[in-house]
């Protein structure tokens, strides 16, 4: 089974470095470039698991984070930062 990574970067070259990663993996990927683009994809779409950036416009990562707890609690998050 093939789980959904939700990526939100607002770097494109970093995104898609990412997504072919996770791809190889075995995850199908979701990319964002904004917190809020990200956050309502939690909403209408959870993924498996999140990634997150630190710096987007929008919503920052940790508060992007912070909402994730709320709307999606127990989504595998992980925040990365460049």
């Amino acid at each position: 089974m093939n789980y959904q990574l939700l990526i939100a970067e607002d770097d494109a070259v970093m995104s898609g470095l990412l997504a072919e990663l996770a791809r190889e993996e075995g995850f199908l990927i979701q990319i964002c470039s904004d917190g809020k683009q990200a956050y309502d994809i939690l909403i209408n779409d959870p993924p498996a698991a999140l990634l997150a950036d630190v710096q987007m416009p929008g919503m920052n990562g940790i508060e992007l984070i912070e909402e994730a707890n709320t709307v999606c609690p127990g989504l595998p998050v992980a925040i990365i930062t460049g």
